[in-house]
């Protein structure tokens, strides 16, 4: 997972990212998508 103010690598488990110091847990409250979600958006693509 990536900070999306500094883009530093962090961990969801954290509050505050700890390169750029911007709250970061409105992060938790988005739904990761399940590996079936994830799945089905990659077959909608052609591999080339």
């Amino acid at each position: 997972m990536y900070c999306p103010f500094c883009g530093s690598g962090i961990n969801p488990e954290t509050t505050f990212c700890s390169s750029c110091g911007k709250n970061i847990t409105f992060l938790r409250d988005v739904q990761k998508p399940s590996t079936s979600q994830a799945k089905a958006v990659r077959n909608t693509f052609p591999d080339h």
